[in-house]
């Protein structure tokens, strides 16, 4: 009765953890493409690990097909490992990432479990042999595969900043990345002593219940919904660059408009008379410049309340604060782009008010339409042009 105890838990517990992942509604928000697409592939491994508990039913292992049982098992775990991994890879993609290379890395892993089970299919006394290479090619794909994960972590931490991870409480990751590589090694002693493969679903459960719940609970620290990012916003919550960008290109004028012209196009008759001043010397002050800014802090500064000036952005400007605020920024490093060609895109997006490259290269693509590095370039060989013109 115990094995049928275990299974049963972790049939159901995987099964569980899928449906939460597919079903729980995120918002539509492009901010949010790859935290969805993690979860939807989180999702189905949680799925595929969950039939392959009920495939194990259906091929009891004996005498007649241990090594078809054995193929069908270390394929369902090479298939659940690979798409955990790339689960992690969407979650912490940067852009110029190969997500291409992990594809390939589990597609040779597949052909060679595969080659060496028929091997041992059609070879009666390669049997031991075929087993133990299948086991040796899951490992070693599982070992690629984790090590590119860690790699790709490792970037993100570069980029983000180990203080945007440590304020996001991002330190899991890493955590269930090495403690995916472990359950690896689990799986292969389980191959080799049945006595373990019981602990091995026990942590299954423990580990992966883990991590289902702190990926569902990633969409309201990646990107929260308008609403609950200005209630933040209005209590001093340092969360302004996070915030939904989607309808940032249609609710923003083009980006070579001066920044002034935020705060000074709607009519002056509108009863915001006492807010408009002051956000236009604001504004010519650069204060939007400094990193962190919060609705809050706005509104302390030019002599309102947080309410107040929420409304007046919205009604009046028909925008958001957090998208007013780093359209403002993106057209600064605009300036720092086309002005310092020795600087670093990095540092222009510092220099802008953004906290990371991260967050200054998504609202700069998003607002402008292509990345800081290419916008420079294009607008750099266009003035080359213009030079070699002037001079002929």
């Amino acid at each position: 009765m115990q094995p049928v105890f275990f299974s049963t838990v972790f049939f159901v517990a995987f099964i569980v953890l899928a449906m939460m992942l597919l079903c729980v509604r995120i918002p539509r928000l492009a901010a949010l493409d790859g935290y969805r697409k993690s979860r939807l592939i989180l999702g189905t491994a949680f799925i595929l690990i969950a039939a392959k508990e009920s495939v194990s039913f259906l091929l009891p292992l004996d005498g007649n097909n241990e090594i078809q049982t054995a193929l069908c098992q270390t394929l369902f775990n090479l298939a659940f490992t690979f798409l955990v991994y790339a689960s992690f890879l969407k979650l912490v993609s940067i852009a110029g990432s190969k997500k291409a290379r992990a594809t390939i890395i589990f597609a040779l892993g597949i052909v060679a479990i595969v080659l060496f089970g028929l091997l041992g299919i059609a070879v009666e006394d390669a049997a031991d042999f075929s087993s133990t290479m299948m086991i040796v090619s899951y490992f070693t794909t599982s070992t690629i595969l984790f090590i590119r994960s860690l790699r790709q972590y490792d970037r993100f931490v570069h980029v983000m900043k180990l203080k945007y991870i440590r304020e996001k409480g991002l330190w899991w990751i890493q955590v269930v990345l090495w403690a995916t590589f472990g359950l690896s090694m689990f799986v292969v002693l389980s191959s080799f002593n049945t006595a373990v493969l019981e602990i091995t679903k026990v942590l299954y459960v423990a580990v992966y219940s883990f991590l289902g719940v702190k990926v569902l609970g990633l969409v309201s620290v990646l990107s929260p919904v308008e609403s609950a990012a200005e209630a933040a916003e209005a209590a001093g919550v340092k969360a302004v660059e996070t915030v939904p960008v989607e309808e940032a290109a249609s609710q923003i004028q083009p980006a070579l408009e001066s920044p002034v012209q935020i705060v000074d196009n709607r009519s002056r008759t509108s009863g915001y008379l006492k807010v408009e001043s002051p956000l236009d010397k604001w504004v010519k002050s650069e204060m939007y410049t400094r990193a962190n800014v919060t609705l809050l802090d706005v509104a302390q500064e030019i002599g309102t309340n947080s309410s107040y000036l929420s409304t007046y952005l919205n009604k009046e400007l028909g925008t958001t604060f957090s998208i007013w605020l780093n359209r403002l920024r993106v057209e600064k490093s605009i300036e720092f782009l086309m002005s310092e060609p020795a600087m670093s895109i990095e540092d222009c997006g510092l220099k802008s008010g953004f906290s990371n490259i991260y967050n200054y290269s998504r609202w700069f693509k998003q607002i402008i339409g292509v990345s800081p590095r290419d916008y420079r370039k294009e607008h750099s060989e266009s003035a080359s042009v213009s030079a070699v013109t002037l001079h002929s």
